[in-house]
């Protein structure tokens, strides 16, 4: 009596209509969501942003920027480059003279996101609480 592997016993799954269909939506998806991020990702040559108005109704002193570059430079409402370390220290002199502080958190095109998200967690850390983080692109100081 031979005896049958298992393998051999074992017949190929059945594609349906269904699964295939299922399959290219989900390939257009994909396909779609890399183009929408890829899209967004620059200015065309030539062009600049827009300027956006100031909406906060605070005075300047009670909001401070804080803008991320390449190479790990960080700037303080334009005035750097200044160490994520001592983001800290300014952060606590800064928050001892303001009643309601708010933090910006700003990028260029050439920084890194990790160091945009440095500066949020060192704001957050500092126990501001109203940061907010600025999505549009921002030319290099």
């Amino acid at each position: 009596m031979r005896r049958e592997r298992l393998k051999d016993q074992i017949e190929d799954p059945r594609v349906s209509a269904f699964d295939t269909i299922v399959r290219a939506v989900v390939v257009l998806i994909s396909m779609a969501a890399v183009f929408y991020a890829l899209a967004g990702r620059g200015l065309p040559a030539g062009s600049k942003p827009k300027p956006t108005p100031n909406v906060s109704a605070e005075p300047a002193a009670s909001q401070v920027t804080l803008t991320a570059t390449r190479n790990h430079c960080f700037y303080w409402n334009k005035e750097g480059p200044i160490s994520v370390e001592d983001f800290g220290q300014r952060l606590t002199t800064w928050l001892k003279t303001v009643k309601d502080p708010r933090v910006v958190v700003t990028a260029d095109e050439t920084a890194l996101l990790a160091d945009a998200m440095a500066l949020y967690h060192e704001s957050r850390r500092q126990r501001v609480a109203h940061v907010q983080l600025e999505v549009r692109i921002h030319p290099t100081p």
